[in-house]
């Protein structure tokens, strides 16, 4: 098909998406770009510099996914573009590595020595890293699409622990944590600072109000939509350092930005944050939490404030892609029974390889357990 041709149908199913009835408890399945590079046989380090070949993937991936994978996801008539964990780093210098096949990452730290912190500016938002090739893209999708449909621009979705794992490097920064905390801090600080300063200058690019500004794609086509509030910490896990840690050099910090906006929207780490989230939960105005497969899920239930959505994950490999319908079936009622009487949602995410049938029996398993379960009407917070 023609990139027109493609444009008009993604906007068609975006109208009838429209008018998905999302019931309270929510399951969505997120496929990765890995995933959709190998069905449609698109080299993902031309993705990343072809804006073309960005947006023909995009419109196939949302047509793909609305024919195969029946979850809650709303298509919507918005495409757009984001570099994974990578943009947030090349602010500062460090390297942007394209990987055939996989998401891009980041290189080495560029903070070799405590006085490279004094030698960091706030970025620019349109010559820092990568921007430039962030800014050409965006055009370039703007051009393409003429019109028809919204072209989103990336915001800036790392917390300020994860970049500054990115820029320290993550022995170094934990050395630091015993030998030097004053700089920590001082590191944190100028993260929180450069976040707000990165995602004032993009308000003002869009002719948009700083703390009102859209939600954008992160990694997935069509699910878990980003807002300038949120937090994206893999790096923050239990099972890396202890609460008290946490509570001294990262929670004031991500306080400062939930403050800012006027309260965390999600918080979201893969890691194992049993012995976090009761301090997470002390966030402002917290309304999703992730919770990973590593995180035992009633504790999470009972950490975090009343009326906080938890997004359950489950394991990919484990709970659904090597999965036999039995543990599927199990796995499912466990979480179930977890969480009744809060607001939740169930998800497969970061699937980037397998048939397409082992998605689609995950997720008919998933409105049966939920239908069987009988759960009292309390709806769960959206993306």
């Amino acid at each position: 098909m023609e990139i027109r041709e493609l444009v008009l149908k993604v906007k068609d199913i975006a109208n009838e998406s429209s008018r998905k009835e999302i019931p309270n408890t929510p399951v969505y399945v997120g496929l990765l770009r890995p995933y959709y590079a190998e069905r449609f046989g698109v080299d993902l380090i031309e993705y990343f510099n072809d804006p073309e070949l960005c947006l023909r993937t995009q419109l196939m991936a949302k047509i793909f996914k609305h024919e195969n994978v029946p979850d809650d996801s709303v298509i919507k008539p918005v495409i757009g573009l984001d570099f994974a964990t990578t943009l947030e780093a090349s602010l500062f210098g460090v390297e942007s590595i394209y990987r055939p096949g996989q998401e891009p990452c980041f290189g080495a730290p560029v903070i070799k020595e405590k006085s490279d912190l004094d030698k960091l500016e706030l970025p620019d938002f349109y010559r820092s890293g990568i921007m430039p090739q962030v800014h050409r893209t965006y055009e370039r999708m703007q051009e393409l699409v003429d019109g028809e449909l919204e072209v989103s621009f990336p915001g800036w979705a790392r917390g300020p622990w994860s970049v500054a794992c990115m820029l320290r490097g993550f022995t170094e920064i934990y050395i630091d944590l015993m030998e030097d905390p004053d700089f920590v801090h001082r590191l944190m600080q100028f993260l929180v600072k450069a976040k707000l300063h990165y995602e004032e200058e993009r308000a003002k690019f869009l002719g948009l109000d700083m703390k009102e500004q859209p939600t954008w794609k992160y990694i997935y086509m069509d699910y878990r939509e980003v807002g300038p509030s949120d937090l994206y910490n893999d790096e923050v896990d239990g099972a890396l350092f202890s609460v008290d840690t946490y509570r001294e050099f990262i929670f004031p910090y991500e306080k400062q930005i939930a403050e800012f906006y006027g309260g965390c929207r999600y918080y979201h780490s893969c890691g194992k944050m049993d012995t976090l989230l009761p301090q997470v939960g002390q966030l402002p105005g917290i309304k999703i939490v992730h919770v990973s497969a590593w995180t035992d899920v009633a504790k999470a239930r009972a950490a975090v404030p009343e009326g906080t959505t938890l997004q359950v994950v489950m394991h990919v490999q484990d709970d659904v892609m090597d999965a036999t319908e039995s543990h599927i079936r199990e796995r499912l009622m466990r979480v179930v029974e977890a969480c009744r009487g809060v607001p939740f949602m169930i998800c497969a995410d970061t699937i980037s390889s397998g048939p397409i049938e082992k998605v689609q029996e995950w997720l008919a398993i998933a409105r049966e357990v939920l239908e069987e379960a009988k759960l009292p009407d309390i709806p769960a917070a959206t993306f």
